[in-house]
């Protein structure tokens, strides 16, 4: 059903400024999910027959609190573009006398119901392909995308056990989904890299068939870490205070914490890396 609006540019101000305040509180979840979750690794160690409890706990509260972020992000989105379809009407009608006039919003405000924008390969990132959120935030797309994109809007219908005690294995790094860029570290590929370069990572990352072959013919792990060409990636990809956390999603992996530039490096270079595997879930068919 159509409907109408008064619309005018202090109206269409008042829309901004809020979605500004709203990108604020976005920001604020990011940093207390980022805070949660190092707090959590710092005490990890205390928390003996507890940590699996906790580890569990905080891989929901994550999900929850993604959601959380990207509802906001969403309504960010919204009201922008209301508010530049709001001036784009006053600019149209700005001869009439009335100070604010009316018209049909039903454009500016249908929602579209796709969940990817768009699925491509970037420069700066190999092979690798990306999905875009209709939140605006980015996912790595691999071969099992589609089943992790299910199941993480669909959270509801999962089922999460944590393990006992956390598993280490070895693993495809391209089996690891849910690693996720914002729109402006996927389009400028810097950003992302950050200072060290893309350069540096791939170097490291490029060195881990040297170190496993060291480990398979017994050198120790704290021996390579002092290694001055080895140490770096020892260091990163096979110390277990370093390597990346995942949770196991039926027959494929889940990002969960830190370590993405390791992982897309070792992505475009097609190496298995170690995981350390915190927990199972599952998606329940409906």
């Amino acid at each position: 059903m159509d409907f109408t609006v008064d619309i005018s540019q202090n109206g269409a101000q008042t829309l901004t400024t809020t979605s500004k305040e709203l990108e604020k509180a976005a920001s604020e979840i990011d940093r207390s999910l980022q805070q949660l979750v190092k707090i959590a690794q710092t005490c990890g160690g205390d928390l003996g027959i507890y940590a699996g409890e906790v580890d569990s706990f905080i891989v929901d509260q994550q999900i929850q609190v993604n959601k959380c972020r990207d509802s906001v992000t969403i309504l960010a989105q919204k009201m922008n573009s209301l508010a530049s379809w709001i001036l784009l009407k006053v600019s149209e009608y700005q001869k009439e006398e009335a100070v604010g006039v009316i018209a049909s919003a039903n454009e500016a405000l249908r929602i579209d119901a796709q969940r990817s924008d768009f699925v491509t390969k970037k420069s700066g990132f190999g092979n690798i392909s990306f999905a875009q959120q209709e939140s605006g935030f980015v996912f790595t797309k691999g071969a099992n995308y589609e089943k992790f994109i299910k199941g993480y809007y669909d959270y509801e219908h999962t089922t999460y056990q944590a393990y006992e005690t956390v598993v280490t294995e070895t693993i495809s790094a391209s089996m690891i989904e849910g690693l996720r860029f914002s729109p402006d570290e996927v389009n400028n590929p810097d950003v992302f890299w950050g200072d060290n370069t893309k350069d540096f990572y791939m170097e490291i990352a490029s060195r881990i068939p040297e170190v496993r072959d060291a480990l398979a013919q017994g050198r120790e792990l704290s021996d390579l870490i002092d290694d001055p060409e080895l140490g770096t990636c020892a260091s990163l990809y096979f110390d277990p205070r370093n390597i990346p956390k995942v949770d196991k999603w039926d027959d494929y992996y889940c990002f969960n914490g830190h370590g993405r530039h390791r992982i897309i490096a070792a992505m475009e270079l097609g190496f298995d890396i170690s995981v350390r595997i915190a927990g199972e879930r599952h998606y329940i068919e409906q």
